[in-house]
């Protein structure tokens, strides 16, 4: 017997007003907000008297298709993409179970076959991503209890981070043959800032007269963590800055004056890496880290690195605690217990 159930979601239509759809096995049903502002459509949804799910028998898909329209307002294009995969993977391994139905043997499925076609690192980002979207599904009313709070992530062994020496780094630049993205990838290793950061840094986050970055949210970019932050700027950095600034617009542009494409950057950097013939293993992202090992190694505090990372836990920081073991030895030998 097929299961019963009702969904609903937000759909504006060419008219430009925002309508509410009801949708079962057997029909469809269209309830007109009245208004063209999302915000006002938004609270009417949240707010709308509850329809009764039969037997609570809603689908993944119903439940994910629901959950896409909650999301448009409180959360960045990347996260509902990754949304967006992860309940089509936790789909493609269990199929499309009622929620009320899932059960922990289906998470550690899930985990157990994820780990066979993508990293451990990919699984357990998807794992905390489901497991947050169905805590939604608790606060909906949808299922009683979330079965991901009764599972745990894969333990993933602590590797050291992949970072360039300052020869490296010299011999790199030799082969950077673009201006811009010679000042981007300097511009990586001074900052530290994150890919997508660099990327959608506007000359309004730049203050010249204090000589700081303010790495903050945007409508279409959000902050991981939604943590905004402030980053002060080297000599060189304010030079090179000073010297190309503009009144608006992204700091880094393409030769189409248009935003730089994430992809594309890690793409290029990847073909510079490899024609001066380093390690496979450097990635763009590789730039955050060398900037922080490179502090580290001239003892600046691992407290202070964490602030200008943006990492909200020390604990991720420690990451780069290996390269202070010379400052512990030179501290330790102050000890003359004779």
């Amino acid at each position: 017997m097929a299961e019963d159930y009702v969904v609903a979601c937000l759909f504006r239509r060419s008219n430009g007003f925002w309508y509410i759809i009801y949708a079962d096995r057997e029909r469809r049903r269209w309830l007109s907000t009245g208004t063209r502002c999302f915000g006002e459509a938004h609270s009417i949804f949240r707010n709308r008297p509850q329809e009764r799910r039969r037997n609570n028998l809603i689908r993944i898909s119903d439940f994910a298709a629901e959950f896409q329209e909650y999301s448009y307002v409180n959360y960045s294009s990347g996260t509902l993409n990754l949304y967006r995969q992860s309940f089509a993977s936790l789909i493609s391994c269990i199929g499309d179970k009622s929620l009320k139905f899932i059960s922990v043997r289906d998470v550690e499925y899930f985990k157990a076959q994820r780990a066979q076609q993508v990293s451990i690192v990919s699984v357990n980002i998807a794992f905390r991503t489901l497991k947050s979207a169905f805590n939604i599904a608790c606060k909906w009313g949808i299922i009683q209890e979330n079965v991901f709070r009764q599972s745990k992530q894969i333990r993933v062994p602590l590797h050291e981070p992949v970072y360039l020496t300052r020869e490296q780094f010299r011999l790199l630049l030799t082969f950077v043959d673009e201006e811009v993205f010679h000042e981007v990838i300097v511009f990586a290793v001074s900052t530290m800032m994150r890919r997508g950061e660099i990327i959608n840094l506007m000359w309004d986050d730049i203050d010249f007269s204090r000589k700081v970055i303010h790495v903050r949210n945007k409508k279409e970019f959000t902050v991981k963590g939604k943590h905004p932050r402030t980053i002060p700027m080297s000599e060189q950095i304010y030079r090179i800055l000073l010297k190309r600034r503009k009144p608006s617009g992204y700091l880094f542009v393409g030769k189409n004056g248009q935003k730089l494409n994430p992809g594309c950057v890690s793409r290029r950097f990847k073909r510079y890496i490899r024609a001066c013939g380093l390690s496979e293993q450097v990635h763009f992202h590789s730039l955050r880290h060398t900037g922080a090992s490179w502090l580290i190694q001239e003892q600046v505090h691992l407290y202070t690195v964490q602030k200008i990372l943006g990492h909200t836990s020390p604990i991720v920081t420690q990451i780069y605690s290996h390269l202070s073991d010379d400052n512990l030895r030179e501290a330790i030998e102050q000890i003359d217990a004779f």
